[in-house]
């Protein structure tokens, strides 16, 4: 959830922040402004150097962590995001916040923002539910979440779509930032079925293609 919030430029220092705040004790503070100026209090400890270069003011780390805070305080994890169908969390998440904070207009989830949390946050959360609560239902969630969720933008989709990659939903972007991180950054193009039909087509049309 940290990170999610984080986005690209603030990820790891959120990365950070987390590992120095128990949500337990988060929990017991009960109060939002409590939780928050703990957040704060924590990361100047910390002396983080928060990106702000080419970021946009709603985006600066002190209103993400403002939503952050939010954002935990606000949810039953267990009974509202577990128990809920994956149609009904798209929906519930966002409708849910927008009028807890409707007096607070600045802290609003931006669309963006909201999907980021969803992929890289609820899902990695109901995976792991269903693999702690050995419930193939839950983990089936997860996966139906992410194809029910928009495509994402960044550099290495587009250098896919370049490549003639169909990409439908955020469950093929997911795979396919997966295949890149764990075949292509490591260059074990001879493991990867996509890296193998590339290197047939190569030598078939004796050209030197590199996807990245």
């Amino acid at each position: 959830f940290f990170m999610a919030f984080g986005g690209n430029s603030n990820k790891d220092r959120f990365l950070v922040l987390s590992k120095e705040v128990s949500f337990r004790k988060m929990l017991t503070i009960k109060e939002t402004e409590g939780v928050i100026n703990k957040l704060y209090q924590t990361s100047e400890s910390l002396l983080l150097k928060w990106e702000r270069k080419s970021i946009r003011p709603g985006s600066f780390y002190d209103v993400r962590i403002n939503q952050l805070a939010r954002f935990l305080m606000l949810y039953n994890f267990k009974f509202q995001i577990e128990e809920e169908s994956s149609k009904g969390i798209i929906k519930f998440i966002p409708d849910k916040f927008k009028e807890a904070n409707k007096k607070n207009p600045i802290y609003k989830l931006s669309k963006w923002l909201l999907n980021q949390v969803l992929i890289n946050a609820i899902v990695p959360f109901l995976w792991i539910m269903g693999e702690l609560s050995e419930n193939q239902k839950t983990k089936d969630k997860a996966i139906e979440l992410l194809t029910l969720l928009p495509k994402e933008d960044n550099y290495i989709i587009r250098e896919w779509i370049k490549n003639k990659v169909f990409i439908k939903n955020a469950y093929d972007t997911q795979s396919l930032l997966s295949l890149y991180r764990y075949y292509c950054s490591e260059k074990k193009c001879l493991t990867c079925d996509i890296g193998i039909n590339i290197l047939k087509s190569e030598e078939a049309n004796s050209k030197n293609t590199i996807l990245f």
